[in-house]
């Protein structure tokens, strides 16, 4: 039963428009939204045709890193909801990615009150969204291998993890990304 709704999960895929376009490719992309409706379609019937074993609906979102272009932020955007409001009917936790875009996603989520849990998967965004999730209980956050080369990740998950351990006791009472690196590794 676990690797029926495992395999359910990777079937669900990775949908955030990010697929479809690299920046040479926006034009073709732009040229083909009908096949893009065709597989949101088709994808958004899978997940219903198999909705007794799926756990979650994912890894969805918008990723503006790569998605320079306003429309097609938009369009991004627009299949983002789709995938949401179909976990907010269900009651289905969601699996995101959100990149360059992790207030919006914030700003967006609020607006979906039966989804009963958002999970920012490789978070990467600013402090102050990240503690927007925090402070919410049906929200979770994990961080890619970025944490081991990139100062931003450093310093974001050092100072999260120093807010989630024992604040005002004391530094050596946090979980230090140089102390316990060991600790991080994975995520």
């Amino acid at each position: 039963e676990a690797r029926e709704k495992i395999m359910v999960i990777l079937y669900q895929i990775d949908f955030y428009v990010k697929e479809k376009i690299s920046y040479e490719l926006e034009d073709v992309f732009k040229e083909n939204l009908e096949i893009d409706n065709k597989y949101v379609r088709d994808v958004v019937n899978g997940v219903l045709e198999n909705l007794d074993n799926i756990v979650a609906i994912g890894e969805v979102g918008m990723d503006y890193f790569y998605v320079t272009d306003k429309e097609l932020r938009e369009r991004q955007q627009e299949i983002f909801r789709s995938f949401l409001e179909l976990a907010d009917e269900y009651k289905v936790p969601i699996v995101m990615h959100v990149r360059d875009c992790e207030k919006k996603a914030v700003n967006i989520i609020d607006e979906y009150d039966n989804i009963p849990n958002f999970v920012f998967h490789c978070y990467g965004g600013s402090l102050k969204t990240a503690k927007r999730i925090m402070n919410r209980d049906d929200s979770y956050m994990s961080f890619s291998t970025m944490l081991c080369y990139s100062k931003h990740h450093q310093d974001l998950i050092e100072k999260i993890s120093y807010r989630m351990t024992c604040p005002g006791i004391g530094g050596e009472c946090g979980a230090s990304l140089n102390v316990n690196r060991s600790l991080y590794q994975g995520f």
